[in-house]
Formats: C-alpha cells, structure tokens, sequence
C-alpha cells in the first residue's frame, strides 16, 4: 500500500523551483547538521547557474552536486547512473502528488543517510529517492545536479549567501555576535513547516499597490511568482503565454509580464518579471500557508543574504553594484544539452605547424600535412523558438544545433555563459551559427527587449 505525500518539483525552462506544500512526516526524521572538528564556522564555495546555488554535498561518503532550496522541507535525491549506495534497503515507496497535469511519481524513502558539507555533518538522514528520467535536469543546467537540500540545512546553523563571491557562509547559531551585521536590512522571517516567508509590498501597477506574504525560494531562479487566484490579484497587462516550467506531475502554464515595483529590504526594484501559473498547476498548493507569492533567485541575488532561522530573521546587504533591469529573453532562445558528439579538431595550422599550449614549455612542432585530434564536444540544441522573438523572425527553428555566437565557438562554454550571450543587452546584434541537418547555417538578428 502506497502512502500519498504532496510535494512540488516544479523545473522552470532553465531554473528549478521546488516548493514542498505539505509536510509530512518522513521530512520531520533525522537529525540536524552539526559542525565536527570543534568547528564552528566554515566557508564553501558554490557554483550560481541561471540564479541557483549549486554546492557539494558528500552523501553516504559519495561527492554529490545539489541545489540549495530554502522551498523544501525534504531532501530528494534523483537516481541516476551517478548515485551509489543510496540504502535502498527496506525503503518504503511512496507515490509523489505535486503540481502539473499527469499521474503520481513513485519514489523511495531511504533512511540511516549520512550527509556531509565540509565540517558539517548530519547522520541518520531520511531522503526521497526519486527517478531523474522525468525531469531531466542535467540537460537544463548543462550540469549535473544529483538533489536538492534545504530545511535539514537551514535549520541546523546561520547561512550566509554571497551572491558576488559565490561563497557560503555557514555559522553556529550560538556564535552569532550582537549587531554582526550593522550594515543589513533586517526582516521579520516566518518559518512555517521549515520554510521561510516574508511579508513585502510593491505595485503591480503605478496606481496598484500589493503586499502579502512570499515564499523566500532560493530554488527558484526566477523574479516573482504571483497567484492571482490565491491572492486576488489582478494580471497586469501586457503579458505572453508560457511554459513556467515541468513539474513532479507534468508540465505548468502560465503568463508572463512584468510589475511595476516590488520593495525588499532598503531597495526599491522596478519594471520587475513576475509569472502567474494558470489555475489548473495551483489544483495541489496549500492554500493554508496564506501566501500569495513567491521571491526567487532573480532578486535574491542582488543582496548578501542571510538566514537565521532561529531568531526567525532575514538580513539582506545589498551588493555594492549598479542594479541591472529586469529583461526576459530577448533572444527568444531556449537551450539545453543533448549529449556528445565526436569531433575532429585541426591542432595544426595549414602549414603542418603546432605551437605549444598555453602553460606548457614553448616550443613548435612541424609536421608534412595538417594534424588533427578527437573529441568529444557537448552537444548544445535549440529546443524552443518562442513565436514572434527575433530569432524565429530570423529563421531559427527548434532541433537547430548551436555551434557559434558572434566567432565564438559554444564547444567550451558553460550554458550559463551561452545565455547571458544570447541575452547580453538591448540592441546586441548577434550572428549564429547552427546546424539543420548537417547543413551549416547562418543568422543575424538584433535583441530586443519584450517589454519597454
């Protein structure tokens, strides 16, 4: 006999949201992380793609890569062909109910886990063990994510995000000191089954005011979320249909615009990109929580940030940095990884000539002809082409493959580089080079912003 728990996973194009709405009570078993070595503060670096926090994270004594999530209350783990020694033993099955159109997933409640980030340590971990194939993430992210943590983490110490230094500070909630950071705005935080909510204010529209309580989601890469059925809300116009993002039971729908201000901490945002998921992908939410939104990574990261879940407070520093708008994709290019392919590369020139490589002793090599070596490139493809953008005016078309941007070839590049490439600033012209049926192709086109 299965036992029903609801939970979100909600992937959203090239960001990750995953809000858990109900609590149960497997997320509640295992202890807290503490620090070992009589440590009692450390620091880890993290990797930021598309606005997500990516960290190292050793479990069962295995180096695994997971996002930071302050929207769950769970760990989850994604089986993949990465993932050994989950304890699978007598693990209980479960089937998942979450946001989307489609069936329930099943996964595996694993116990006796033992998690590790640098000197922090949590043993006796429960962890959801659910299968990858559904959600594709290392596609998306161009890199592999093997699970997300978030409540078991937050709860056990101070966390400090540094956005700019892409660094985690983490510190024992008893060697917190008395004004530690005078510089920070402070904001009352509401910790509701392990998730953190604050209450702001803003304007969806000059003469439209807005306040209420959000969801605090470093999980979730974009701006704002808004249920206007939730939270009576009126949709500011103008905005496009979209795909939010592929969650634990299909795909969500959606709108998208932009809102005229939203207010956090000492910073005033305006012209901010808000999404509003349809009806039907809002069927599981809680509406007990008494939310009518969510902030995410888009904002998050314009501040320090820190929580203290103990004191129920959140510090915001803002960054010493000008305050870039808020643009959508101005491409009109989605991307993600397809796999590999084996290339054949020229390490000579023309003339047979091989130069030394970068950091290695100088010196050249000649050769009678032309030297060549293989390969193995990722593989970058145009999956979506949204209706009316420049590039589909231009003639790009989904399944193109990606070789080069303006010279350059895509080969090397991380996906977090490829689209700020594609996206940089308003006017950019950018030349493309894709290929359509091993036929090489070409195009031009100019960015434009989706809204003024």
């Amino acid at each position: 006999m299965m036992e029903f728990v609801s939970h979100r996973i909600t992937k959203v194009l090239l960001v990750f949201s995953f809000i858990a709405y109900t609590m149960c009570a497997w997320a509640s078993q295992g202890g807290y992380f503490e620090f070992s070595n009589n440590k009692k503060r450390q620091v880890v670096r993290f990797e930021l793609i598309n606005n997500l926090i990516v960290l190292p994270v050793e479990v069962n004594g295995q180096k695994l890569r997971f996002l930071l999530d302050s929207g769950v209350n769970t760990t989850i783990i994604f089986n993949n062909n990465q993932i050994i020694n989950p304890h699978l033993e007598n693990a209980q099955k479960i089937l998942l109910q979450g946001l989307g159109e489609g069936d329930p997933v099943t996964a595996h409640i694993t116990i006796e886990n033992t998690l590790k980030i640098k000197h922090l340590v949590a043993k006796q971990q429960t962890i959801f063990l659910i299968d990858e194939t559904e959600f594709e993430f290392a596609r998306r992210m161009g890199t592999q994510i093997d699970g997300i943590i978030g409540s078991s983490l937050f709860s056990s110490c101070l966390i400090t995000v540094k956005y700019d230094s892409q660094q985690l500070k983490f510190l024992n909630f008893e060697n917190k000191r008395k004004n530690f950071c005078s510089r920070c705005y402070e904001l009352p935080l509401e910790i509701e089954e392990n998730k953190p909510y604050i209450h702001i204010k803003g304007k969806l529209s000059p003469d439209q005011p807005i306040k209420g309580k959000f969801l605090v989601d470093s999980g979730s890469g974009d701006s704002v979320w808004l249920f206007p059925e939730l939270g009576n809300i009126s949709i500011v116009k103008p905005t496009f249909e979209d795909f939010l993002g592929r969650a634990i039971n299909g795909n969500i729908y959606g709108q998208r615009g932009k809102i005229a201000s939203i207010s956090l901490g000492d910073k005033t945002f305006n012209g901010v990109k808000v999404a509003y998921p349809n009806l039907q992908s809002l069927e599981h939410l809680s509406r007990s929580d008494g939310r009518i939104g969510s902030i995410g990574g888009e904002i998050l990261k314009r501040f320090r940030v820190t929580y203290d879940y103990r004191s129920k407070r959140l510090y915001l520093r803002s960054l010493k940095r000008k305050i870039q708008p808020f643009y959508y994709n101005m491409s009109g290019l989605e991307i993600q990884h397809n796999g590999v392919e084996l290339t054949r590369k020229q390490i000579t020139n023309n003339l047979g000539v091989k130069r030394s490589e970068e950091n290695q002793v100088s010196g050249i090599e000649v050769f009678l002809q032309p030297q060549f070596k293989l390969e193995l490139v990722p593989v970058i493809e145009i999956f979506e082409v949204r209706p009316h953008s420049p590039a589909e005016k231009a003639g790009v078309q989904p399944g193109d493959i990606l070789k080069r941007i303006n010279g350059s070839s895509v080969s090397k590049m991380k996906i977090s580089e490829i689209i700020h490439r594609l996206q940089k600033k308003p006017g950019q012209k950018l030349r493309i080079v894709v290929e359509r049926k091993s036929r090489m192709l070409k195009f031009n086109f100019t960015l434009q912003p989706l809204f003024g």
